[in-house]
């Protein structure tokens, strides 16, 4: 299998982490890594100065190539453009950004070629994946990141397999089945119809998306936990508590800290570390200081290795209002460190086995009482530690890896019934002019109002295309399905606004006859 990292954002330094992550083991040395706006880059100088831009053999392919980036202001207009040069001067990208609207147009140009353009973003990205989806079939995308789900869902071809994932709870306050969804995760509702799965981490957050959402393209994985080396000998301290976490208002820190001062005042030599950064830093301190527990709980900054934390500890805690999976308590069992969690909607009740390898529980009195039980029973602390351990490797690369690959094998050997993209709620229109070079003339705007309709459309779904109808000895060579809209102009001459159908950067450019094509807006 040939497994590639694409990366859509611009960042100069992404070549130097993505180089330490590798020098961390954290990305194997043989897994390219590919970014959006490298890959164009090298291709214009391929044409240019062939040669420039080969040469690099190392997981970083294209991420060495430079790169400059000019942002120019349009002067009243409120629009700028960003553009992207390579180092022979060329400018291979440019990004359209209007500052009223937030819409973004991009066009991509190479040497001797016509320009390709997209009406936002996701479209320029989708046709990315897609080139690069097509060198190895079958090909399965999975979107990473959240905010990659619509252009991902974008991406057609046969053979090609469209993977969304979750990584944290979707629902907002209180956090229940059937509430709110989180903003960040409209992107992936959007796409539950069209992608081939979504892959959640818990059985829980699974139990919540078919109440809320019905679907058969469903899978649970969990995240995938490295465990750094323990050929050293484990030393805990009978009396150390510790939490891993980032300092956010979700995990519940505070809380925890005033539950810990209740233990110092069972067990005066129990101790708490607090590793981890965040906005609440500040605030933490300070309420370590009006209970007057800085000889007992201590805010120890960033941790970078979790496993001498883990392996000094008798116990580690969580209480956070939500959580997606919990990485740092799949860790903590790893590492043959009890857990102690109060119960929340995904996460913590699906890695701990409670009484076995640590704790789930449902309020603070009880929360005190079991750290107290641990900090207290240094013979309980290694029982549950070796069970835990044993548990913990259901997320080893081994594990994890295996149930990624038995996913893709299952997409590859048959459909999943995705849907192709709906078509908008609206009026049903037919191009009323002929065109010999592909323009779709529209209706007379019967107000204001239809005129701005027009001119802000993005996308047509065309929805009948006549083989009966023809112009110039020459029937419309466009297929049925979602296109985008390129060059809405108005025509003075007709008196009729006028737009080509565009797909994967190219406009059509045939002949059309009049009412040969039914399609709608958005």
């Amino acid at each position: 299998m040939n497994a590639r990292i694409a990366v859509l954002d611009f960042d100069e330094r992404l070549d130097t982490t993505i180089r330490n992550l590798v020098d961390q083991g954290r990305i194997p040395e043989t897994v390219k890594v590919l970014n959006f706006y490298k890959w164009f880059a090298c291709k214009a100088l391929e044409v240019i100065s062939p040669g420039v831009a080969g040469g690099i053999d190392s997981n970083i392919e294209h991420l060495q190539v430079k790169v400059g980036r000019r942002i120019d202001h349009i002067n009243g207009a409120n629009v700028s453009v960003v553009r992207y040069i390579t180092i022979k001067g060329y400018v291979y990208l440019e990004e359209f950004q209007n500052h009223l609207t937030g819409g973004v147009m991009v066009v991509i140009s190479m040497p001797g070629k016509r320009p390709l353009k997209f009406n936002s973003l996701d479209a320029a990205h989708a046709y990315w994946l897609k080139c690069l989806s097509v060198e190895c079939l079958p090909s399965f995308i999975v979107a990473d990141s959240i905010g990659a789900a619509d252009a991902v869902c974008s991406v057609e071809g046969d053979d090609i397999y469209r993977v969304l994932m979750m990584h944290s709870n979707h629902l907002l306050k209180p956090y229940r089945v059937g509430g709110a969804i989180a903003p960040k995760y409209h992107g992936v509702i959007r796409g539950l119809p069209h992608c081939d799965r979504l892959v959640l981490l818990t059985r829980g957050q699974l139990h919540d998306m078919q109440q809320q959402f019905p679907s058969g393209r469903y899978s649970v994985i969990g995240n995938l936990v490295t465990l750094e080396s323990q050929d050293e000998p484990v030393l805990r301290e009978a009396n150390l508590a510790v939490i891993v976490s980032r300092l956010h208002g979700v995990k519940r820190i505070k809380s925890m800290v005033s539950a810990f001062a209740k233990v110092v005042a069972i067990n005066p030599d129990a101790r708490l570390e607090i590793w981890g950064s965040g906005d609440q830093e500040e605030e933490i301190k300070a309420l370590i200081l009006k209970l007057g527990m800085q000889d007992s709980i201590q805010v120890m900054g960033f941790a970078t290795s979790v496993s001498r934390i883990f392996r000094r500890a008798s116990v580690s805690l969580g209480m956070s209002a939500t959580e997606g999976f919990g990485i740092s308590f799949a860790e903590s069992l790893g590492y043959g460190t009890p857990l102690v969690s109060m119960r929340t909607n995904y996460g913590p009740q699906e890695i701990v086995a409670d009484g076995e390898d640590g704790f789930i529980v449902d309020a603070e009195d009880e929360f005190v009482e079991k750290i107290c039980l641990l900090l207290g029973d240094s013979a309980l602390v290694s029982s549950m530690g070796s069970k835990g351990a044993l548990s913990a490797r259901r997320f080893t690369s081994q594990s994890i890896v295996k149930l990624w690959l038995d996913l893709f094998d299952g997409l590859a050997g048959g459909s999943t019934g995705r849907e192709a993209h709906a078509r908008p709620e609206g009026e049903v229109l037919q191009n009323r002019v002929s065109s010999k070079v592909g323009w779709i003339y529209l209706p007379e705007a019967a107000s204001e109002q239809s005129a701005e309709c027009y001119r802000s459309a993005k996308k047509a779904w065309v929805l009948e295309v006549s083989a009966e109808r023809e112009f110039m000895g020459e029937i419309a060579r466009v297929q049925p399905g979602a296109y985008e809209v390129d060059e809405m102009v108005f025509d003075e001459v007709k008196g009729r606004y006028r737009f080509r159908l565009m797909k994967e950067g190219v406009s059509f450019r045939g002949a059309i006859a009049s009412r040969a094509i039914k399609f709608m807006l958005s």
